[in-house]
């Protein structure tokens, strides 16, 4: 924690990025860190702009990390499309993206989706259907 505090002192900003798709592996570990943020009165706001993991975000990480200064969470949703979604067999459930990108919604934070246009099996229509909806 010292280390972000000087960063954010020596940069003169208030903006952090996160890099790490598996920033929330460990739920102890973000809400001591998210705590100790919070507990010096940092005046950041951070996001993780290559994504983290929607499988295991829950309402709880998300409100402590939107208290700590979290602002944008880009994630890899890859398919809007259940059933393509489902052929790419990265693993995951399309369930769980949508508890994560409703649970985002509901606190009102800014959602980068990540996804791929390019598989082959992906036609306009599919598009469409359930990006526009």
């Amino acid at each position: 924690m010292d280390e972000i505090e000087f960063a954010l002192k020596i940069f003169k900003t208030q903006n952090l990025e996160v890099s790490d798709d598996n920033f929330l592996l460990d739920k102890e570990r973000v809400i001591k860190i998210m705590e100790m943020i919070l507990t010096r009165n940092l005046k950041m706001r951070f996001r993780f702009g290559n994504g983290i993991r929607a499988d295991i975000l829950d309402e709880e990480n998300v409100r402590i990390m939107k208290n700590a200064g979290l602002y944008e969470v880009g994630m890899g949703v890859e398919s809007a499309d259940p059933d393509l979604f489902l052929s790419i067999n990265k693993g995951g459930s399309f369930n769980k993206i949508e508890n994560a990108i409703s649970c985002l919604k509901n606190m009102i934070l800014m959602l980068v989706v990540l996804s791929s246009l390019a598989y082959l099996v992906q036609r306009e229509k599919s598009i469409k259907k359930h990006i526009f909806k």
